[in-house]
């Protein structure tokens, strides 16, 4: 009895670590799994709109860099959604002036992908 007892509490805390881990891991998604169909750049703030390809996949947060007149955006995804804020509006604070290009950028080994050049 004593053993089951131990088996089942083993069993029920690799549950709610597994599901723990699924719930906050978030990664980046590559530039080749997004679609990026609007792209709208004023003083005061850059607003994009993506779409993953791929179903499942929740928005998670952005992260922006900048560096010589070029912003790159990674966009990061999930499993589970934990804000109203989808992919179809990121609104990011224009804090960097002249923005010549902007493109979307995964995790450092996937390639960067242009979606928005200064005419």
């Amino acid at each position: 009895m004593k053993i089951i007892k131990i088996v089942c509490i083993t069993i029920l805390v690799g549950v709610v670590i597994v599901v723990a881990s699924a719930i906050l891991y978030r990664f980046a998604i590559s530039p080749e799994n997004l679609m990026a169909y609007k792209v709208n750049v004023s003083d005061s703030y850059i607003n994009l709109s993506v779409i993953p390809f791929g179903s499942g996949v929740q928005y998670r947060g952005h992260k922006t860099e900048f560096k010589d007149g070029i912003l790159y955006v990674t966009v990061y995804g999930g499993m589970f959604r934990f804000s109203k804020t989808g992919f179809n509006n990121l609104a990011i604070k224009n804090k960097y002036g002249d923005i010549k290009e902007i493109y979307l950028k995964g995790k450092p080994s996937s390639p960067t992908r242009l979606i928005w050049p200064k005419q």
